[in-house]
């Protein structure tokens, strides 16, 4: 009995034995695992601060997916590790106990080297970060460009820069920019430029990172406003070659951005242009010239816009200063007694001085006065001249005749009387006298009814007859004066 006691109680201690055995290994497990899980936690507590961190350092334009991807990859790889040791824990536990003296040190084991690898990973990890971290290390401002330099542009317009920030990779490329006169043109930081008035102003960009700056010059012309047309004062002009005349031109429309103009002249040798640097009082144009006669001819002024599109001409007429012809009218015959002006012109009708001096070669048969009235005074031809007063020498002539008027001419048959039979009187003879205007003048002969009387000529009275009126009177000097009216009552 003692023996079997013994027996049993020995069983019953082998058995409390090899329990003990396995709860001690199970204590120490459950205290690594604690520990183990406590490493773990720190790291991955560690690992996310520090991705956090990372997040707000710094920003890197260069961020790319990737880096986000291959965080989330080490997250993954570090809760692989912590199912792995769980995994490891629980198989453990499941050992048989023919293997529970070697479970412990086989479970440290992998523990440990758990621990290991998850420490070498976390490390190589953080490597990785630092190592990504400088690659996104800030890269600094070195300079910067204005990309459209010396710009031109019209008030009203926009326009659009843009700069170029030195290194390319510079991590902040900000910009700001800046006008040295916003009256002139004004410029927002996205490089927008407006121009307000005509001048020139500096604009300015300089960079956020290091204040770097570059300028360049904006000039702002009025907008441009084409000539639509050019007018001229006149299209013709009459000068003399001694002369001057003025010529004008209107440019339209009156904004015109562009007013130059040029003038040119066909024929110089007829006439000269100048041009003036004033408009002219109380005349229609914008701009003049000066027009200057030099020979009688004609020329062409023709104006041009600066780019040929319109022009307008002149025609101008250079006319001589001098008197260069005088015509007279014909005076023909005229009678005793008689008045006659005669006609004249001058040319050309440019000449300044248009006066002339008049003459007759014989002023006993007629006379001329200043104005070219010829009074006809005995019968006789005579040449009237008319002689220009300048320094041409023109001078002009006109034949006159001046004759008897048979309409101031009268015959007149006087009686001469003698005794008859018994101391009658009676018509012995006639005697032939010439009146004019009721004064006797001297003749020549006077031819009656076919046959010639002279002054001293006594027709009888059988060759007088009554019914024939009118005879031909030759003059003293002459001339015939036909149908002279007679008298036989004196």
């Amino acid at each position: 009995m003692n023996n079997d006691f013994y027996i049993q109680n020995n069983a019953l201690k082998s058995d409390d034995k090899k329990k003990g055995n396995k709860i001690v290994p199970i204590i120490i497990l459950i205290l690594l695992l604690g520990v183990v899980g406590f490493l773990v936690y720190e790291l991955k507590f560690n690992k996310k601060n520090s991705d956090k961190s990372d997040e707000y350092v710094e920003y890197d334009p260069n961020y790319k997916l990737e880096d986000e991807e291959n965080r989330k990859e080490l997250d993954s790889n570090d809760s692989d590790d912590l199912i792995d040791v769980e995994q490891s824990e629980e198989s453990n536990s499941n050992t048989e106990d023919t293997t529970s003296n070697k479970a412990p040190d086989n479970i440290l084991s992998n523990i440990l080297s758990n621990v290991n690898k998850t420490s070498n990973e976390n490390k190589a990890s953080n490597e990785n970060k630092a190592s990504n971290g400088n690659a996104n290390t800030t890269v600094k401002v070195t300079g910067v460009s204005i990309n459209n330099q010396n710009i031109t542009m019209y008030v009203g317009q926009t326009s659009r820069v843009s700069a170029t920030v030195s290194p390319s990779n510079a991590t902040n490329k900000g910009v700001t920019w800046k006008s040295s006169n916003t009256a002139i043109v004004t410029i927002d930081n996205s490089g927008k430029l407006v121009a307000k008035k005509v001048g020139t102003a500096n604009i300015t960009v300089t960079t956020t990172d290091g204040g770097k700056s570059f300028t360049t010059k904006v000039t702002v012309v009025a907008k441009s406003i084409p000539v639509t047309s050019l007018v001229l004062t006149n299209s013709k002009h009459d000068i003399l070659d001694v002369g001057s005349a003025y010529l004008g031109v209107t440019i339209n429309p009156s904004n015109a951005t562009n007013k130059d103009i040029v003038w040119s002249n066909s024929n110089p040798s007829v006439a000269t242009i100048t041009e003036l640097d004033s408009k002219l009082n109380g005349w229609k144009g914008d701009k003049f010239i000066k027009i200057n006669g030099k020979k009688e001819g004609t020329t062409t002024i023709t104006v041009k816009t600066k780019d040929g599109k319109y022009s307008a001409k002149c025609v101008v007429n250079v006319n001589s200063s001098l008197v260069k012809s005088i015509s007279l009218s014909n005076v023909g015959t005229i009678y005793v007694g008689d008045v006659y002006d005669i006609k004249y012109t001058v040319n050309p009708s440019s000449a300044l001085d248009k006066q002339l001096n008049w003459t007759s070669d014989n002023p006993s048969v007629a006379t001329v006065s200043g104005t070219g009235r010829v009074r006809a005074v005995s019968e006789g031809n005579v040449v009237i001249t008319a002689s220009a007063t300048d320094s041409s020498g023109v001078k002009a002539k006109v034949n006159v005749y001046v004759r008897e008027n048979p309409n101031s001419l009268e015959i007149r048959w006087k009686p001469l009387y003698g005794y008859g039979p018994h101391g009658s009187t009676i018509v012995l003879a006639y005697s032939l006298f010439l009146y004019r205007n009721g004064q006797s003048i001297n003749y020549k002969s006077i031819l009656y009814n076919g046959k010639t009387y002279y002054p001293y000529s006594n027709p009888t009275p059988s060759e007088l007859k009554s019914n024939i009126t009118k005879a031909t009177v030759y003059t003293t000097k002459g001339y015939t004066v036909s149908n002279v009216k007679i008298n036989y009552n004196n």
